[in-house]
C-alpha cells in the first residue's frame, strides 16, 4: 500500500490502522537488538489484527500470531576444598569442583577445559576425575565422562535446558613443592544450536605451599678446636622459602 499513515508506536506496541482496498496488503517491517544481558530468556512477540467491512458486519478477527525467539544462557564456576588461597602441605588433599550450568532456553553443546600443569607438577591425582548431570535436583553420572590426557582435563556434552553438569576430582599434594603455588585455571564454552558459543570468564584456584629453612654456623667452624678463654661466634638463620608469611 502507498501513500498510509505509518505504524506508530506507544510504550511497548506497535500499532497500524488503515484502509486496505481489494487486492491490497500492508506490511510493518521493524528490527529489535537485544540487550546485552539478555540471556536465558524468551524473545516473545504477539501480534493479533481485526478488519471490519463496510455495513453492519462485524469484525473478521484472525488467530493471533506469535513469534519466539530462545536465548542461551550458562554459567562456570570452580570452587576447591580447602577454599582457593588456603594453605596446603605434602600429603595434604585438594578436591576441585566445577560446574557448568544451562539456565537458558536452548540446548548447549558444552566443553569444560582444565589445565593442571601447574597442579600435576606439585600434586598427585587422588580420585579420578567424575562427571554427573544434575536435571531437576536428581543426579546421575554423565553419558560422557571427563578426559585426562597429560595435564590436561576436558569434557565434552551436552546440556539440555536447565542441566547442570558437575565434575569432581581431587589430587594429593607431594614432597618437594615447598614454597610453590598449586595453581588451577579452568575454562568453558557452550554453543546454542544457533548463534556463537557462550564464554564465561576463566576461573582460576590457588593453594600456596609454605616452605622454611633453618641453618646454623659457627665461628670458629664447627669440630674446631677450641681453648679456655676463647670466644665461639654462633649464627642461626631461619629463612622462608615458601609463598606464605609464617609465624
Amino acid at each position: 500500500v502507498s501513500n498510509v499513515p505509518a505504524a506508530t508506536r506507544t510504550g511497548e506496541t506497535i500499532a497500524w490502522t488503515g484502509k486496505l482496498a481489494k487486492g491490497q496488503s500492508v506490511t510493518i517491517t521493524y528490527t529489535v537488538k537485544l540487550n546485552a544481558d539478555a540471556e536465558g530468556v524468551l524473545v516473545n512477540n504477539h501480534a493479533s489484527s481485526s478488519a471490519t467491512p463496510p455495513g453492519d458486519v462485524p469484525p473478521i478477527t484472525p488467530p493471533d500470531v506469535e513469534t519466539w525467539h530462545p536465548t542461551p544462557g550458562y554459567t562456570f564456576n570452580k570452587v576447591a576444598d580447602p577454599a582457593s588461597g588456603s594453605t596446603v602441605q605434602e600429603g595434604d588433599t585438594i578436591t576441585y569442583t566445577l560446574t557448568g550450568t544451562n539456565f537458558g532456553k536452548t540446548e548447549l553443546d558444552t566443553v569444560i577445559t582444565d589445565d593442571l600443569s601447574k597442579v600435576l607438577d606439585k600434586a598427585d591425582l587422588d580420585k579420578a576425575p567424575v562427571a554427573s548431570i544434575v536435571t531437576d535436583g536428581s543426579s546421575s553420572p554423565a553419558s560422557t565422562q571427563p578426559v585426562l590426557e597429560g595435564t590436561k582435563l576436558s569434557w565434552n556434552g551436552k546440556l539440555e535446558i536447565g542441566q547442570q553438569v558437575v565434575i569432581v576430582y581431587s589430587v594429593k599434594v607431594k614432597a618437594g613443592g615447598e614454597g610453590k603455588i598449586v595453581n588451577n585455571v579452568a575454562s568453558s564454552t557452550a554453543t546454542p544450536p544457533v548463534g556463537p558459543p557462550v564464554t564465561p570468564p576463566e576461573v582460576t584456584t590457588e593453594h600456596p605451599i609454605p616452605g622454611y629453612t633453618l641453618a646454623k654456623s659457627s665461628d670458629p667452624v664447627s669440630g674446631s678446636k677450641v681453648l679456655p678463654n676463647s670466644k665461639i661466634t654462633y649464627t642461626v638463620t631461619g629463612t622462608n622459602i615458601g609463598a606464605t608469611e609464617l609465624d
